[in-house]
């Protein structure tokens, strides 16, 4: 996700420890609508990248859910 794309429609917060990954946040629909989301990634053995990229796949998929 692009940090102009993320800025249009999500405000959070990421936090990384090793082997943990969680970003928190209000994501917001095109209407305004408002939604409070967290994902929590806990014994992972991805990167921190790739658990960055599913954090960020997980929010354009929820994006699209309340758009509908």
């Amino acid at each position: 996700m692009t940090e102009d794309e993320t800025r249009a429609y999500l405000r959070g917060k990421t936090g990384t420890l090793s082997g943990v990954s969680s970003l928190s946040g209000i994501v917001e629909s095109r209407s305004g609508e408002r939604f409070a989301c967290a994902i929590m990634m806990n014994g992972t053995s991805p990167s921190a990248q790739t658990m960055r990229q599913a954090q960020d796949d997980v929010v354009r998929v929820l994006r699209n859910c309340i758009e509908q």
